[in-house]
């Protein structure tokens, strides 16, 4: 079989992470008018009741709703969508995963689909890789538990409701683009809440502090005692009533250029040339080179 590797250098100070200090949902959905639409179809199609007509046409100042040009763009309270039911699917799997909730408990399997209030616990060296229905997607390391608390969408739409919180452990996060409406991604530790859209960026957590690191896009960090705004390539640490530490830069890649891209044979010995500023690195070992479900994470001590 064959492995990719991957290292990542951790920095001297270990950067945290943190979000933003609560639910971050757009107010109102922005729709473009398309030729034939009226208050009436759009109500429903997208709407929760037909009551809501009317407050359309009041809140965006219709005056001919049979005849609304193209491209108008129309103001709508996302309170006023039709929210239904989402699921989220298990993509990978790898060593003990256990799923609760709900009144049941069973191994997790790929493929398997699960519901707002199902718990993930990943035991040692295991993993599970989750696919969201907006196309983010969360990896769930080594010992972590994650709740599912809230998993929902708006009918007809590609906005979507998520939301997670982990207890302890470490999470991964790929999260797809917001476009131009509603949506929400959250999740929230018990020291801060990550709310965030077109963003990779890894989480840990414990009873009492959170460590976020920003790969790509940015993620806004707060407790109850402050807020910071975290930009790609950077970190910060946020402990339960405490301002969120200033963000610190992570320190680059290590030079894994004299390694194989490919390993086919283990057990592998190898040395990377030391980071000036690191004091451990992780290591992941995959079978695909997107590393959306790695066999093996670890953190070594020396190069």
């Amino acid at each position: 079989m064959s492995y990719h590797i991957r290292q990542a250098s951790l920095a001297v100070m270990m950067v945290c992470l943190t979000a933003a200090g609560g639910p971050v949902v757009a107010a109102e959905w922005i729709y473009t008018v398309q030729r034939g639409d009226n208050p009436w179809s759009l109500t429903e199609r997208y709407l929760a009741g037909i009551k809501y007509w009317p407050r359309i046409q009041q809140l965006n100042q219709i005056t001919d709703p049979e005849h609304i040009p193209p491209g108008t763009r129309l103001r709508i309270p996302v309170a006023w969508l039709r929210r239904t039911d989402a699921v989220a699917t298990v993509a990978a799997v790898n060593g003990e995963v256990r799923i609760s909730g709900r009144g049941r408990g069973r191994a997790a399997t790929s493929g398997m689909q699960l519901r707002a209030g199902d718990v993930v616990k990943t035991a040692r060296d295991s993993n599970l890789t989750l696919s969201l229905p907006d196309g983010s997607r969360v990896l769930v390391h080594a010992e972590s538990e994650l709740h599912l608390d809230d998993l929902g969408m708006f009918e007809n739409t590609d906005y979507y409701d998520l939301r997670m919180s982990v207890k302890a452990g470490r999470l991964e996060s790929l999260v797809a683009p917001l476009g131009g409406g509603p949506g929400r991604f959250e999740i929230t530790t018990p020291a801060a809440v990550t709310a965030v859209r077109g963003t990779r960026y890894r989480v840990s957590a414990t009873s009492t502090a959170t460590r976020t690191e920003v790969t790509e896009g940015a993620v806004g960090v707060a407790t109850d005692g402050g807020t910071v705004d975290v930009p790609p390539g950077f970190g910060s640490v946020a402990e339960r009533g405490s301002p969120p530490a200033p963000p610190v830069a992570l320190l680059p890649a290590p030079d894994i250029a004299a390694l194989p891209a490919l390993v086919e044979r283990v057990p592998l010995r190898f040395t990377v040339p030391a980071l000036p500023g690191a004091t451990a690195y992780r290591v992941q070992i995959a079978t695909a080179a997107d590393f959306a479900s790695p066999l093996f994470d670890g953190r070594a001590e020396n190069t």
